[in-house]
């Protein structure tokens, strides 16, 4: 699109104009010297009001609330705090998944999965299940998918006097899983919030993100919401450039050998000698980004 209408293109479509941009120095120039002007977030009629998914950072608006997450979120974010408080919990899923491909190889595209979405789980809420059955990755995977199907758009949204309509109203199919997903969300939202409170009670469980700001979270716990699809969207994009470029795949083994022969798996006092592998993984990161869902900013 870039290239046959440059680098900031404007669309028009039904109920908004939106802005494309197209290169690095269009971004740069918008978002990150005026980024202040396009904060705020479009409010979409079945994500916010009929759904209530308002609360997750990516998806409310630049108000109070939302400052107050940043806040929360860029010390406890930092790599200092993830080395300093988190770096045991993260080496011990990295070697359990590392053991997992040794013992099912053939599951080594779907492991990644689950290990890395017990690790942002146990990281945040200090669990990845609450004992009695419920698996929060399994939930979490579902509440993505809704929320990806939301994010392909509802004619509600385009008219969204259509949120007055009743649920049993015909071709307002839109209202009963609107239903049905404010539900599952409230009710995982409380059910972890749950959790944790009961851990800290009984001084069980893992250091945890929630639990060392449960005093000031309050309702922010939702920032996490597609964490997991990011990372594991991150690390199918690393499986797929090694695939692909294999003479990358041996330069990064051959790091990882002067660094640690066959003699332990990596840690984190080994990053600042392994910068090859540092600069693969950043580039995959680009190359393929994560995030399958992106939200809007809209100019103030």
């Amino acid at each position: 699109m870039g290239n046959q209408y440059g680098p900031v293109t404007r669309l028009v479509v039904p109920g908004r104009t939106i802005l494309v941009l197209n290169s690095y120095d269009a971004m740069h120039e918008l978002l990150e010297k005026r980024g202040s002007n396009y904060i705020e977030r479009p409010r979409m009629a079945m994500l916010h009001d009929l759904v209530g998914m308002d609360f997750p950072t990516p998806f409310r608006g630049a108000d109070k609330a939302w400052r107050q997450h940043r806040k929360l979120l860029r010390p406890a974010l930092s790599l200092d705090t993830i080395k300093s408080q988190y770096s045991g919990l993260i080496l011990t899923s990295a070697h359990r998944y590392l053991r997992s491909l040794k013992s099912e190889p053939d599951r080594f595209l779907l492991n990644p999965k689950r290990s890395i979405g017990r690790t942002v789980l146990e990281l945040t809420y200090g669990a990845y299940h609450d004992g009695q059955g419920t698996d929060y990755i399994i939930k979490q995977d579902e509440l993505l998918e809704c929320t990806k199907a939301i994010g392909v758009g509802y004619l509600v949204d385009i008219f969204p006097l259509l949120k007055y309509v009743p649920a049993w109203f015909p071709g307002a199919k839109f209202q009963r899983e609107a239903s049905q997903w404010k539900e599952e969300l409230y009710s995982l939202r409380a059910l972890m919030r749950e959790g944790v409170e009961k851990r800290m009670a009984a001084d069980e469980g893992l250091s945890c993100y929630v639990a060392n700001e449960l005093q000031k979270l309050e309702d922010q716990k939702g920032v996490t919401d597609g964490e997991v699809e990011a990372i594991h969207d991150s690390g199918f994009s690393f499986y797929q450039a090694m695939n692909l470029f294999p003479k990358v795949q041996a330069r990064a083994q051959r790091e990882v050998d002067r660094v640690l022969g066959n003699q332990r798996p990596p840690n984190f006092s080994d990053q600042e000698n392994m910068p090859y592998i540092n600069a693969l993984v950043l580039e995959c990161y680009r190359w393929n980004p994560p995030a399958t869902i992106r939200t809007l900013g809209i100019a103030s």
